[in-house]
């Protein structure tokens, strides 16, 4: 979804009509204000804007690294485990074969 957020902020910038730049912590604060919208919808939470203040913010954008950080342990787990129940021979008993 950051990709997305990141399109949406190059295309407003790059607009020819009324451009408006947008810095990377407003960008930040966009996709923080998305990931806040999709919990409250996943709770079946009514979504007040007025909630999603600037401590609201900060604490989304910390989470948020939080899943990045979860996502990425468990796709080095993932690898780990994949590379690990393999059935090819270490690499090293294969060079002292040949």
């Amino acid at each position: 979804m950051a990709d997305k957020v990141s399109k949406i902020c190059k295309r407003i910038s790059t607009r020819t009509v009324n451009p408006s730049e947008i810095n990377t912590i407003q960008e930040q604060l966009l996709l923080a204000m998305h990931y806040w919208v999709v919990a409250k919808q996943r709770l079946q939470l009514l979504i007040i804007v007025e909630e999603f203040m600037m401590r609201v913010a900060l604490n989304q954008v910390q989470v948020m690294c939080q899943q990045i950080k979860d996502e990425a342990r468990g796709e080095k787990r993932l690898l780990l485990k994949q590379l690990t129940s393999s059935r090819m021979p270490p690499i090293g008993n294969y060079l002292l074969k040949h």
